[in-house]
Parts: C-alpha cells; sequence; structure tokens
C-alpha cells in the first residue's frame, strides 16, 4: 500500500528549505492565512568565521519551534545515523502524516547529480514499501519537481552525511499541522515580530535579526570586490527579500479583510514600494547571472537597492504595527 501526504503549489518556491513546510500547506486554506500572518516575518543573518560571510535566512527556518499549530518530531543527527536502517521508523511517520526534513549527502543520490561533498536537506512525503522507494521533491533548475529514492539510498545518504558547521538543528525534522487549532489570528504575535524585523537586532559579532540582517550583510560585503562567488550571494540575498515581500503583500490583504480595514493610497503605496524594490534588485542580479557580467559598478547598483529595500521593509513594519493597534 502507497502512503502519500498532499503536496501544494508552495507560495514561497525559490528557498528550498522553507519551500517544505509551505508545500505541505493549501494556501486556500484558513490555516494557510494564520500561518502566513504568525510566521515569516523575521529574518536573521548568520556571519560565518570559517568563511567571513553573512549568510541570509528566514527566522524560522528548519527549526520551527515558533510555529504554533505545527506538530514536530525531531531525531539529532547521532541518533538519526544509527536509526537510517529502520525504514519502518520513516514509514510510520508518513503513515501519520508526517512530512520528512532529512539531511542527506547529495553524491548517493542520483537525482542531483552531485560528486561533491555537498549536504542538503531533502523533502520526503510519500513510500511504496512495495517497491521500496520514498516519494520526494526537490529543486530542478527553477522547478521543485517529484522524484524517487530506494531504501538504500536514503540509508547511504543519511549514513555518509557531515555538517559540523551547521547553525540550525541538526537531524530529522518530520512535521504535519494540527487541523483542530483554531484558526484565529495571534495580533500579539505578528505585532512582536514586526517589531523584531523593525527595530533589528545584533548578538555579538555573529547573528543579527530583521533589519539588522540586512545591515549586517551590507557591512560585510563593503569590502568585497565583484566576485562570481559575490553575485552568487547577492543572488541568495535577493530571493529572500522577494519572497519577504510576497509575504508582505499577502498579509497586507490578509490584515485589511480580518481587521475590516479600508487601506489608503498611502498605505497601498508603502506596500508597494516593498514589492518594486525587491523585484528591481532580484532582476538586475539575475540579469547580471545570465549575462556573466558583475563588476564594482554593478555591485554599488545593488547596494543602493538593497538599501531601498531595506528601508521599505522598516517603513513597512512601522505601517502594519499602527494598522493592528488603531
Amino acid at each position: 500500500m502507497i502512503y502519500k501526504n498532499p503536496i501544494y503549489d508552495p507560495f514561497i518556491s525559490t528557498i528550498p528549505d522553507d519551500t517544505m513546510i509551505f508545500s505541505a500547506i493549501d494556501s486556500k486554506s484558513d490555516f494557510f492565512r494564520k500561518f502566513v500572518m504568525e510566521n515569516y516575518i523575521n529574518f536573521y543573518a548568520i556571519h560565518l568565521r570559517s568563511n567571513d560571510e553573512v549568510v541570509f535566512r528566514f527566522e524560522n527556518l528548519i527549526d520551527y519551534e515558533s510555529i504554533y499549530g505545527l506538530k514536530r518530531v525531531f531525531l539529532p543527527v547521532d541518533l538519526l545515523k544509527r536509526m537510517r536502517k529502520d525504514i519502518d521508523f520513516f514509514i510510520s511517520l508518513i503513515r501519520d502524516g508526517y512530512y520528512l526534513s532529512v539531511p542527506i549527502a547529495r553524491r548517493v543520490i542520483d537525482f542531483y547529480q552531485d560528486s561533491s561533498n555537498a549536504t542538503h536537506r531533502m523533502m520526503i512525503y510519500g513510500v511504496d514499501p512495495d517497491k521500496k522507494m520514498f516519494m520526494c521533491k526537490d529543486f530542478q533548475g527553477h522547478s521543485f519537481v517529484p522524484f524517487e529514492i530506494t531504501y538504500e539510498s536514503l540509508s547511504k545518504g543519511i549514513e555518509l552525511y557531515s555538517n559540523p558547521n551547521s547553525r540550525e538543528s541538526d537531524g530529522l525534522l518530520a512535521f504535519k499541522f494540527d487541523d483542530n487549532i483554531s484558526h484565529e489570528i495571534s495580533y500579539s504575535k505578528v505585532y512582536l515580530e514586526l517589531l523584531k524585523l523593525k527595530d533589528g537586532l545584533t548578538v555579538g559579532n555573529l547573528d543579527s535579526y530583521g533589519i539588522g540582517a540586512l545591515d549586517s550583510f551590507l557591512r560585510n560585503i563593503e569590502s568585497t570586490n565583484a566576485n562570481n562567488r559575490l553575485l552568487a550571494r547577492w543572488y541568495e540575498v535577493s530571493n529572500f527579500l522577494r519572497e519577504a515581500a510576497k509575504l508582505m503583500q499577502l498579509r497586507f490583504e490578509i490584515l485589511c479583510d480580518d481587521l475590516k480595514i479600508n487601506a489608503d493610497e498611502s498605505s497601498t503605496n508603502i506596500v508597494r514600494e516593498v514589492s518594486e524594490s525587491t523585484e528591481k534588485l532580484f532582476f538586475l542580479i539575475s540579469k547580471s547571472f545570465l549575462s556573466n557580467r558583475f563588476d564594482d559598478t554593478t555591485n554599488k547598483q545593488f547596494v543602493d537597492l538593497c538599501d531601498l529595500s531595506r528601508n521599505s521593509f522598516f517603513r513597512v513594519s512601522s505601517l502594519f504595527m499602527k494598522l493592528i493597534i488603531t
């Protein structure tokens, strides 16, 4: 018998780890409105000492403890390695409605066609015990596509996985949503996350949150010459900002509908500015990728646009906070 959990078109579709959780939610459901309003508001940056780079993330990435209504099963990587051959354990999670985010070594999974030592988190949403195959989804090019792997491939991928520098919880994360929770939006939580985004926060010399995360990234690249690695970093950050802007636009629509707010032209323009500035940044960076043209002048343009996006997020956060309390 095949066990398969439903997969939906993800609202976030360019950030691999976060695409997993959005693929498990029906964007037409009432729970989705609550999920979007309360989560993925804030982002943070990690300053990696190993290569002196600042890496951008959504604050909810991988751990997901702050997501109300999400049931979680977490296995630390050491325990996961010991249990990797217990296929019935994986099957039981899927049968109980859990989606699996599994850390693996890419080189032993044929789908990735990668001979390097790169590691990755892979989504498993179904299993066919008769064929001894797991049903998975991941990115191929710019599309989130289904594929299958054998029991043996999963076990080997877990066995060879090694990521000693991981800053997030390292191991298997199984998650599913509780259909029985109230769909009422907690505006106190929304307000708090917006406040954290607007004010920004830097902890020591390593972690920065909200607006502070963008400031940390911009400071980190001040003295970096234009090169392919910097362009790749810009592409990653612009994806996070673009997805965050999409969520802000949707959040604005939900907020106005839920609180019966008639948005004036000024409010609408503030929200539109976030989308326009992040889209322009993403477009120019993508254009540089396709043309393979990137120099210090182009990098300066990216910095100016990123700063514009930063200020847009500040204004939209202030706007949302004002609308919530009035």
